[in-house]
């Protein structure tokens, strides 16, 4: 009788997670786990326990030759874990886009880690891309960074306007700048808003005209000046030389 093949052996995971808060990261975890078919309950009341800060991560090894590694924060911590062990395991877990800053950034991860034969589970995406950088669902990814590169120019958005809002306090109430406009006393990117930076952008190298701007954009000229003149960063315009 000739011998069967021995059963091959589950690929080693390493599950990472930082989130902002602790009932957030819980909450990460205990999807991230469920994925993989691992218990939570005992664990996340471990979690629960530590006193986690954004300069520590909680690291513990699972069944079937697993790890977790989680922070409350930013994901320093955990980065630095999963840069110590990542040679480890066969496969980084992570729930989603959020622990990048960039789309370039996850790409970035990308390299890296088909570089060293080691592939990439997106759990909230249902994304799997292999060792190899393949990935079967590739409308799926795409979406996926679709969406997140969205939100974080959204995100950044924000960012700029808070910057903005906070070091020149030009704006107390009344018609909104152009591109902008208040939901519930805050101000907030309009849909033409990315629009409007990019005619502003030609303005101001001198590819199009204030008054051929301001037609574009259904505005008075003067409003295209205090644009170039008052809110350079609220544009994304570099400074004025």
């Amino acid at each position: 009788m000739a011998e069967s093949d021995p059963p091959a052996s589950s690929p080693r995971q390493l599950i990472a997670v930082a989130e902002p808060s602790m009932s957030k990261l819980l909450d990460t975890v205990k999807r991230c786990l469920a994925d993989t078919g691992i218990e939570s309950r005992g664990l996340l009341r471990e979690i629960r326990s530590e006193n986690l800060d954004t300069d520590s991560a909680f690291q513990c090894s699972l069944p079937g030759g697993n790890a977790l590694v989680c922070s409350v924060g930013e994901g320093e911590a955990v980065a630095a874990a999963v840069a110590n062990h990542l040679a480890s395991y066969d496969v980084l877990v992570f729930d989603n886009f959020s622990r990048f800053e960039t789309v370039g950034d996850f790409a970035n991860l990308v390299e890296t880690l088909t570089s060293v034969g080691t592939a990439i589970r997106i759990v909230a995406h249902d994304i799997y891309i292999d060792a190899d950088g393949s990935c079967e669902d590739v409308p799926g990814l795409l979406f996926g960074l679709d969406s997140y590169g969205v939100k974080l120019q959204r995100e950044e958005t924000r960012r700029d306007i808070d910057q903005w809002a906070e070091n020149e306090r030009e704006y107390h109430g009344g018609r909104p700048p152009l591109g902008f406009d208040v939901e519930d006393g805050e101000l907030v990117a309009a849909p033409n808003y990315t629009e409007v930076c990019e005619v502003l952008a030609k303005v101001d190298a001198g590819e199009m005209s204030q008054q051929a701007g301001a037609r574009y954009l259904d505005c008075a000229r003067h409003t295209i000046v205090r644009a170039l003149e008052k809110r350079r960063k609220l544009y994304r315009l570099p400074e004025a030389t």
